[in-house]
């Protein structure tokens, strides 16, 4: 989402650099190696420099339009 819809979450930077949001359950530092056209949508084809596991907590999920934890 643009940048200003951010204002106010709480983030650190991570070892590139790049936002980390604060209490996530993890987080992938990538590099992009490729972007690929699909329909109206672009696929980005990453690769993981690395990981970092984070809150011990069940994950957001969203099924079928709704919001729930897994």
């Amino acid at each position: 989402p643009p940048i200003a819809m951010w204002h106010g979450i709480a983030t650190e930077a991570g070892a590139s650099g790049a936002p980390l949001l604060v209490g996530a359950l993890g987080w992938l530092e990538c590099a992009l190696r490729e972007e690929v056209a699909a329909g109206t949508h672009t696929f980005f084809v990453c690769e993981v420099l690395r990981v970092e596991l984070g809150e011990d907590a069940p994950a957001l999920t969203r099924v079928r339009g709704r919001y729930g934890s897994a």
